[in-house]
């Protein structure tokens, strides 16, 4: 499941990494999330594709659209700047089938710069190491690396509720929270699998915007535990 807005540079890249995986997809999805270039025409030269089009409704929406269109049990969500190695798919979903108690699979990425991009926020630095280790090493995830590039059980996303679609920023680690507090058995593999590309327009590349994000994401936590709760809602003396 890609989306997309305004990818026209590099979705035919995002998309040909998709389909030369070793164990392709049943599916391939591209949600154009209301661009106003070529994005559109470029997922449609691609007769594997599934693409959809709809108005701009943010990375939320568009991912919930995904979901709600596909049919696979499971789903791999993938941003329409970056790629995959090409034993992607199959690492992670072999090791899924070989554990049944996983619901989500993630990855360790590398990171490739664009000539002028400014490194975001979040970025160690421009020179970030990149560990090759043997494909079957996984880890239980006691952090939350991302959501780009996992692999997750359709069953688990429906099960989450899909994605905050008043979030903007940070949504991704918003459903990832939601999905661990559901008890989802998350790991990670230890090998970057998939390459993300760093540019002028991702969305992350606004620090004010996902700092109000993280801020609003322990909000909402507290307000779902108080709902849950509601005994423990009541004043301090």
């Amino acid at each position: 499941m890609i989306p997309a807005y305004n990818a026209e540079r590099f979705l035919g890249e995002a998309i040909e990494s998709v389909l030369s995986q070793t164990r392709r997809p049943e599916e391939l999805i591209v949600i154009d999330d209301g661009s106003t270039d070529g994005t559109l025409a470029v997922a449609r030269r691609y007769p594997e594709v599934t693409a959809i089009s709809q108005p701009d409704g943010g990375p939320s929406a568009a991912r919930n659209r995904g979901i709600s269109k596909s049919d696979g049990d499971l789903i791999c969500f993938h941003d329409a700047e970056d790629l995959m190695e090409p034993e992607k798919l199959s690492i992670q979903a072999g090791l899924m089938d070989d554990n049944p108690q996983l619901g989500c699979v993630m990855t360790t990425q590398s990171l490739l710069h664009e000539p002028g991009a400014e490194l975001p926020f979040w970025s160690p630095g421009s020179d970030v190491p990149v560990r090759r280790i043997a494909p079957d090493t996984w880890t239980l995830s006691e952090h939350l690396p991302g959501l780009g590039g996992s692999m997750i059980r359709r069953a688990a996303a429906v099960e989450t509720g899909g994605f905050d679609e008043e979030l903007s920023h940070a949504e991704d680690l918003d459903f990832l929270q939601r999905a661990t507090e559901r008890g989802v058995v998350m790991a990670t593999i230890v090998r970057p699998l998939m390459v993300r590309r760093i540019h002028g327009d991702i969305l992350t590349q606004d620090p004010a915007a996902s700092r109000a994000a993280m801020f609003l994401m322990p909000k909402k936590q507290i307000e779902r535990n108080r709902a849950q709760n509601p005994s423990d809602s009541g004043s301090r003396p």
